[in-house]
């Protein structure tokens, strides 16, 4: 599963439009993506970091979780301070949608390789 968090509705509506996959899921709050990390697979984590929950702890609880989740943390400020171990890439807002999903589907079909071989 992928899972896009963003408490901006606008880009939420943006995840949306853009990534009509059954295997997407989009949350508006953090607290609901923590739940859903809690209890189940997750291959890809984006991120938004300034948020309640900010997007690098919510990064930090999906690798803890799962050591192979890749996560992607996004944001609008160009200094900022993260845990590198935790964050796989850190992509600057505007984001280009097109690029993201190709970041994506490289991170899964990586992991469907390392599953089968």
């Amino acid at each position: 599963m992928i899972l896009l968090v963003d408490d901006d509705n606008i880009i939420c509506n943006l995840y949306k439009n853009v990534f009509t996959d059954k295997d997407v899921l989009i949350f508006d709050k953090p607290e609901e993506a923590i739940s859903y990390i809690d209890n189940n697979h997750v291959s890809v984590i984006v991120t938004d970091y300034m948020m309640p929950v900010k997007g690098d702890v919510l990064c930090e609880i999906a690798k803890k979780k799962n050591p192979v989740t890749k996560t992607i943390l996004c944001s609008g400020y160009h200094f900022v301070k993260y845990n590198e171990e935790f964050v796989d890439l850190f992509i600057e807002k505007p984001m280009n949608f097109k690029k993201l999903k190709e970041i994506i589907k490289n991170f899964t079909e990586n992991e469907n390789t390392s599953i089968t071989n």
